[in-house]
């Protein structure tokens, strides 16, 4: 059974970093999406959707 991942998709790499330090802290894959067509893709089966003001 493959795990799904959570999505994050922010700008700031400094966020981006305290949240994947949370994340691996806390046991849950991420996967980042650069852009809105990666997002889309991986959109619907994350668990949870992690987005900045400019990603919104």
């Amino acid at each position: 059974m493959q795990q799904r991942r959570g999505l994050v998709m922010v700008s700031d790499p400094e966020l981006l970093d305290a949240i994947l330090r949370l994340g691996a802290a806390a046991g849950c894959e991420l996967e980042r999406a650069v852009d809105a067509t990666a997002a889309r893709r991986l959109w619907a089966d994350a668990p949870v959707v992690l987005l900045d003001a400019p990603a919104a």
